[in-house]
Order: C-alpha cells, then structure tokens, then sequence
C-alpha cells in the first residue's frame, strides 16, 4: 500500500510528458501553472484572490489580492512565481507616473517581494543572494518607515549572520530588531526577537542567558497564542535538554514542538522537530527509531528543496552508520551534508562535518587524515568562537597527537576540550535549566490562578 503512489506517481508522470496542460496565464497570470500539483486549499485560495483581481480595476486592490497568494500559499514552487510576478508588475509601475497607485504603497510593496526573494534563496541554500535582497528590502523599508516590515527583515538578516558564525554582527541586529518590535508593540515581534537572541547565547555557550531569553519569548508566544512560535520556542528548550542529556525532558518538549507543528500544518516545524527527536534515540541506543525519525524529516525536506534541512538529518544517519562500524556510509552521509553546508555557506556546520568526518579517518588509524581534518574544523570553530565545536574538534585532536606520540600537543588540546565542555554542560547550566523552568512553570499557574480568581470576583 506505501508504495503504491510512488508507482502511480511515476507512471502519471511519463504519461502526463504527453498531455500535460498548464493553466490559462491570462486567469492565472504566471507560466507553467500545474494546477494538478496544488492541494485543495491552496487552489481554493488562488481562484478567490485571482477572481477578486480580476474583479478590481485599481492596481492598489491587485497588488495587494496577490500578495495574499504570497503569504499564504504553502507550496514553494508556487508562492515564488507570485511573488516575482509582484516584483515585476511594481517595477514597472513605479516607472509609470499615472499609475493609480501611490508611490509610498509601491515601495512598501516592492520591499516584500525583495524579502520573499531573499527567502526563497534562502531556503534554496544560496546565502549570499538571499542576503543581498534581504539587505536592498530593509533599506526601502526604512525609507518608507515601515518599522514592522523592518524588523521583519532584520530578523531574517540576523539569522543569515549566525548561521555564518558572524555572533557579533547577529546579537547586534536582533537586539535592534527586538528594540524595534517594542517601539511599535508588535507582541510577535517581541517573541521572535527574544528567541534569537536566546539562540545566540546558547551558540556561545551561554545557557543560563539561552534559557532566560528562550522562557522571555515562550510566555509572549503563549499569551498571544502564537501556535507556530510556541512550537519553536518549545523545540529549542528541549535542545537544551538533550544538550545536558536529560532525553526524557528533551523529547518531552520535542513532542509537544511536533504536535503543535503538524496541526498548523508546518512542514519545516516538522521536519525539524522530527529530526531532533531522531538525535534524541540516537543518543538512548534506539537506532531503528531513530532512524525512522530521521527519514521522515529528509522526505520533508526534499519535498520542500530545502538544502539547509536536509544537511541536519543526512549527518544524524552518517553518525548511526559511524556507531554500528559502516565507515563506508558513514562518510558517504558525512560527505553529502559536508557539501551542503559548504554550498550554503553554514560555517558552524562546515565545522561540524569536518570534525565528523576526521573522526572516520581516526578511527581507521588514517592520522594525517585525520589531523587535517580536525585542524581545518578547529581553525573554523575558533574563528566563529563556537565552544561545543570547538570542544569537539580539541577532543578529536589530542587523540591524534597521542596516537602520535606528541604528549604535549594531546595535553593541550585535551584541556582545551574539558574548558569548553564545562562552559556549555556544566552543573551551574543545569542549575539554571531547572530554575528557569521552575520559574516559567509557576509564572504560567500563577497566571491560571489570577484569572480564576477576576472570574469568581
């Protein structure tokens, strides 16, 4: 039964090379519509809007019907030909001066559809062009002084330079955006801003810090009933918790991430809470749950083409093939992550690969191999200043040196290994685990209680 619409699709798909027929563009507007490939909701809300454009004579109302498509249509090979189709009708309006359109509308306009273009590069894994049009958007954002649409786009700029490594350059621009968010009292905002600064702390190795921002940001989301926020904020504090090895919590807060994702119907939720919880069984022994897990989060990436997802599942099935001693698909998946991450420019996972891929050649006594391997990661680590990296590539280091017999350089990186585990899973980090959580917990029974209380009043 599984495999019947795989058979089904591949048969539909040579037969269709002959017969294949795209919508009508002048209804729908964009080439090659495949109407075939929508689901029900996202055809039902193309034909509403398309048939209230249609309806309009005034370009602000157009606009504006179209953008809803962009906004709201989840299939990703559809939203992005709206969205240029957007960009390409705003161009040529503002180079037309009767246009019944007021120019202000037009860049506001104009500053989406440079984001969402950067989005779609973005999630394509091509760093640098996403953000270049990130950057041209929130330069047209600020000029036309749209605060919320600014502080949108810084939070996906910030995100770019963390991925980068560049730690600096992102708590700089998340701490304007979160300031930015509180000017206007966008709550959603406020929530989005605190968990990205949360994040930076944790990729420092500062979990009390992670932990205060993470809990910050769950109590907006939660009060605004932000479903898809909530979800994220749920799934980094259950990282923390694998993190520190306490699974039972960690998978606990991972279920709920999941519950939350799959009834909004996020696919990227999804998939990465499916395949934290695969890193999860990992860790407890259970492989072939694991491994179901983790396949079910690369399918969704795939489906989505999303290069930067896929890289996190393909390396959790290279590291069960590393434990089981299949050196060989081991570093087939070790490598296909590595290339990933190389492409899009992740130099914390770059980082990560390498030393993944080191630790292969150590355990087949290939030295040299292995040495460079773990120094590339080292130097890499050490330039974006990312402990648990750092930590693990020191580790890898001073086993090499051993099998070396150079003492003293397996004396320092071993050091070096044990400063930086203690700086990201020491007890004083736990401690805070446990007191922020504690603190949340009450805080939100506090909350039930008061509201209980104005009712009997």
């Amino acid at each position: 039964m599984k495999t019947l619409p795989y058979i089904l699709f591949f048969v539909l798909l040579s037969f269709q090379g002959f017969t294949q027929n795209f919508a009508d563009k002048k209804f729908y507007l964009i080439d090659s519509l495949d109407l075939t490939i929508l689901n029900k909701t996202d055809q039902q809300l193309i034909d509403s809007c398309l048939t209230l454009y249609h309806k309009t004579k005034e370009d602000t109302s157009k606009i504006k019907h179209i953008e809803f498509i962009v906004e709201e249509c989840l299939d990703d090979k559809i939203w992005p030909k709206y969205n240029r189709w957007i960009y390409t009708f705003v161009k040529q309006k503002l180079k037309t001066p009767q246009a019944n359109v007021n120019k202000p509308f037009l860049l506001t306009s104009l500053a989406g559809a440079l984001n969402n273009i950067g989005y779609y590069y973005d999630i394509q894994g091509d760093i640098p062009k996403a953000l270049d049009f990130y950057k041209k958007s929130l330069i047209i954002k600020e000029q036309v002084g749209d605060k919320k649409g600014a502080a949108n786009v810084m939070h996906n700029i910030g995100y770019i330079y963390l991925l980068q490594g560049n730690v600096t350059k992102a708590l700089e621009i998340f701490r304007k955006n979160l300031k930015l968010n509180e000017e206007i009292g966008n709550k959603a905002g406020i929530g989005s801003a605190l968990n990205n600064i949360g994040g930076v702390f944790k990729s420092q190795g500062d979990i009390p810090k992670a932990l205060e921002y993470y809990h910050k940001s769950l109590k907006i989301r939660s009060e605004i009933g932000d479903k898809q926020g909530v979800s994220i904020s749920l799934n980094n504090i259950g990282e923390i918790y694998r993190k520190q090895e306490d699974f039972s919590k960690a998978l606990e807060y991972y279920q709920k991430s999941l519950v939350i994702q799959e009834d909004i119907g996020h696919k990227e939720g999804m998939a990465t809470s499916l395949n934290n919880m695969g890193s999860v069984y990992i860790a407890k022994g259970e492989v072939e749950k694991a491994l179901e897990f983790l396949h079910k989060s690369l399918k969704l990436y795939e489906e989505m083409g999303n290069k930067k997802g896929m890289a996190y599942p393909l390396t959790l099935i290279g590291e069960i093939y590393y434990n089981s001693g299949d050196d060989k698909n081991a570093l087939e998946y070790y490598k296909k992550s590595l290339t990933i991450r190389e492409e899009i420019g992740d130099k914390q996972g770059v980082a990560f690969g390498l030393n993944n891929i080191a630790r292969v050649w150590l355990k087949q006594n290939k030295l040299a191999d292995a040495q460079t391997y773990g120094l590339r990661s080292l130097a890499l680590a050490s330039e974006i200043g990312y402990p648990e990296n750092i930590g693990n590539a020191a580790h890898l280091l001073s086993q090499v040196y051993e099998k070396q017999n150079q003492g003293i350089k397996a004396l320092e990186m071993y050091k070096l290994f044990v400063q930086m585990k203690d700086s990201t899973n020491n007890e004083e980090s736990k401690k805070a685990t446990a007191q922020q959580q504690a603190k949340y917990e009450y805080e939100k029974q506090k909350a039930i209680d008061d509201a209980e209380h104005e009712k009997q009043l």
